[in-house]
């Protein structure tokens, strides 16, 4: 089957992004043809992830039957129109029915609303092709709150032939206000972890990684002093002896990262010894917000590195390389938001410290135990708590050891548990009954 896919995909960092990537993987070896229409060239670097050796070759891909095809938007001069914005939207229609014409279409699916759901209904709309949509968390929890935009999203649900969604009771609600009929509407259930979460990998080469940064940092636009810090702080030769605490995802305000280094700089003055490793992704301002906070903490610098966004097949790379990973989103305003981040950490072995408000969200709560396989903080935001915990696993090497692989064997039976093959996959492939 031809399969057009309009969507998020790498470079662009983030969980749509990456879900579309193992997805897009599995269609593409099952022996479908799928061709991936995106801006994702387009985007800011604070967003981007950082390619290096042979990350470009896991873009467009030849199996024995399938392959991926990677087709990009590309720039447009800035201000060469008034009001000014990247017209996203136009040029993911133009360059979608340039793939279609040419390759042939069975089946487009848009993944994410904004700007790419809706053009995939246009192009289906214009074809007569049928139309899978996914939504993601922030898609219907925050764009459908914006009047301007309710219309167009009524007449892209009504225009696709199947709409992809979670079995949660507001999201049920938000469709019900945009009339969507429960015939149209798919609940998938839960898929494992691609494997390659779970299996033994080398850690990430952090001196490889790092000697790219330079030249990567002087790409964002933040200011020189705070552009300059960064790099001199990566400059550092890392101590593996000592114990690795990471973070890795989208810094900001309900993202627990200003909390988190809060904390680690109470434990680097009371003399403990390790290592802070963060993956930071944002905007050019939040990111540069967050560095500053960073650069203040005069302790916590002298053992801290920070990475910017890497490909989603690296990640577990980065797992292996941390003791401790940590994830304390909080009062995050869309309720059914549900990270994928903590079963990440869990299949690698790495110790899990994770905010209760996002524990409570995982598919098997009532299997997470404080002290045994994650560490629970109730309150991000209490920061004495926060590095108290943190403290226990520097100073028990043992004790982190222990959690992290009770953790891994959690990991492993509740991803035994779940779909073996990826849920999207098994719906296209029974997709003529629609």
């Amino acid at each position: 089957m031809h399969i057009v896919i309009i969507g998020k995909f790498p470079p662009i960092q983030g969980g749509v992004s990456t879900q579309t990537y193992w997805a897009v993987h599995e269609l593409a070896k099952c022996g479908h043809v799928v061709h991936v229409v995106t801006n994702a060239n387009e985007v800011e670097y604070g967003l981007r992830h950082l390619f290096w050796g042979d990350d470009i070759d896991n873009l467009n891909r030849k199996f024995h039957m399938g392959s991926i095809n990677v087709h990009t938007t590309t720039t447009l001069s800035v201000n060469s129109f008034i009001p000014w914005t990247n017209p996203f939207g136009s040029k993911l229609f133009g360059l979608a029915i340039s793939v279609v014409e040419k390759y042939g279409c069975d089946l487009l699916i848009g993944w994410y609303f904004e700007p790419y759901g809706l053009t995939a209904a246009q192009i289906g709309h214009i074809y007569r092709k049928p139309v899978i949509i996914v939504h993601a968390g922030s898609d219907l929890g925050f764009l459908t709150t914006q009047h301007e935009l309710v219309k167009s999203y009524e007449w892209m649900l009504k225009e696709s032939t199947t709409v992809v969604t979670g079995g949660e009771k507001l999201s049920k609600a938000i469709l019900d206000n945009l009339k969507v009929s429960s015939k149209k509407r798919v609940t998938l259930p839960l898929s494992r972890l691609p494997e390659i979460y779970s299996k033994l990998c080398e850690p990430l080469d952090m001196s490889v990684l790092l000697s790219k940064l330079p030249k990567w940092y002087r790409r964002f636009n933040i200011s020189k002093e705070v552009m300059e810090g960064i790099i001199a702080l990566n400059r550092k030769v890392i101590d593996f002896r000592l114990p690795i605490i990471g973070i890795y995802g989208k810094v900001g305000r309900t993202k627990g990262n200003y909390e988190l280094i809060e904390a680690l700089e109470i434990l680097s003055r009371r003399g403990l010894k390790f290592n802070f490793v963060c993956i930071s992704a944002s905007n050019d301002m939040s990111l540069e917000k967050y560095y500053r906070a960073l650069l203040a903490k005069s302790n916590l610098v002298k053992m801290t590195w920070v990475l910017p966004a890497i490909a989603p097949w690296r990640i577990p790379s980065f797992l292996r390389l941390c003791n401790v990973l940590c994830f304390l989103e909080h009062d995050f305003q869309i309720a059914f938001h549900g990270p994928r981040v903590p079963r990440e950490v869990l299949a690698a072995g790495s110790c899990l410290v994770c905010s209760s408000e996002i524990a409570k969200k995982q598919p098997f709560k009532e299997s997470l135990i404080d002290g045994k396989n994650y560490i629970s903080i109730p309150d991000p935001k209490n920061i004495t708590y926060l590095a108290n915990r943190i403290a226990d696993l520097v100073l028990d090497k043992q004790l982190t050891y222990i959690v992290g692989k009770h953790g891994q064997m959690l990991s492993k039976f509740i991803e035994d548990e779940y779909a073996q093959s990826n849920p999207i996959m098994t719906l296209i492939n029974n997709y003529n009954q629609y």
